[in-house]
């Protein structure tokens, strides 16, 4: 199945995905060793993170599933409306999982016409993920994880990662050839307003400014303390501290085109405006 698998990832390049990769399905399955390690660090670390176990074991949901296609793309293209930065997480500016008008809600309804017609049978679930992404695109070699738990590429941390399931085994995956976080750098880590970032490696899920802003109540874990509101500064909706501080993402988001429909918000969007934005949560 090289043929085949080679040929997916050229058709993924093609239609603009910056990065893709292949693995069995059976790859993601330390993933929950490896939950259990991170969530052991952290109080209640168990029930912060419950929800994430079962992208351990994709194939309970999809029996038929046999490997994960994980694809790569990168939103540090698009323009951040004058004064959003530090008040709105670009992930959520630009959420491509959502937005059915944006060039990768495009790319990705061109990809399963093209796995379909491969005869594959493709499974996908572009707004909370249909398994470990951040795992299943580590092991597919697409770039590393760095201290402040994202995923990065050559271009940073800009970017959302995707996956599909298919019915057919196959492995496609690179090296990345990276630079590892330098040994005394905890820039991320110290920039962290709420203490969510203790150490490398390392996020307490309720402290987290993104989480709070954005998930916290809808999840029923409340909403921020007056101590924990004085922290998020200027946080209205996500939050990038931790990414900005990085010194791998210096000059890595560029801009230089529109998010559809962003610019015409932008007015009713900033603080004092009376109305505040609320994209649909949900980061996996």
């Amino acid at each position: 199945m090289a043929d085949l698998a080679q040929k997916i990832k050229e058709k993924a390049l093609e239609l603009g995905y910056e990065k893709c990769g292949i693995i069995k399905i059976s790859e993601v399955s330390d993933y929950s060793a490896r939950l259990k390690e991170r969530t052991s660090r952290i109080f209640l670390g168990g029930f912060q993170y419950s929800r994430f176990r079962r992208f351990a074991e994709p194939q309970k949901r999809y029996p038929w599933a046999k490997s994960i296609i994980a694809l790569v793309s990168s939103y540090a293209g698009y323009n951040v409306p004058e004064g959003f930065d530090g008040i709105y997480g670009k992930a959520y500016m630009f959420d491509t999982r959502l937005d059915e008008n944006c060039r990768e809600a495009e790319m990705r309804r061109e990809l399963a016409s093209f796995l379909s017609a491969e005869g594959l049978k493709a499974e996908n679930e572009p707004k909370f993920g249909i398994t470990a992404l951040r795992w299943a695109a580590y092991k597919a070699g697409l770039g590393i994880i760095r201290q402040n738990n994202f995923f990065y590429t050559e271009n940073g941390s800009w970017c959302t990662i995707d996956a599909w399931l298919v019915d057919c085994e196959m492995e496609l995956t690179e090296q990345p050839r990276l630079e590892g976080c330098l040994e005394n750098c905890h820039n991320c880590v110290k920039a962290c307003p709420t203490g969510s970032l203790s150490r490398p490696y390392t996020m307490s899920l309720m402290k987290c400014a993104s989480f709070v802003t954005t998930m916290s109540a809808d999840m029923r874990m409340g909403v921020p303390s007056m101590k924990t509101a004085e922290k998020l500064g200027s946080c209205l909706y996500g939050c990038d501290i931790c990414q900005m501080a990085c010194p791998f993402n210096k000059g890595k988001f560029t801009g230089g085109s529109e998010f559809p429909g962003l610019k015409e918000l932008s007015g009713f969007m900033g603080p004092g405006s009376g109305i505040n934005f609320m994209p649909n949560p949900g980061m996996p």
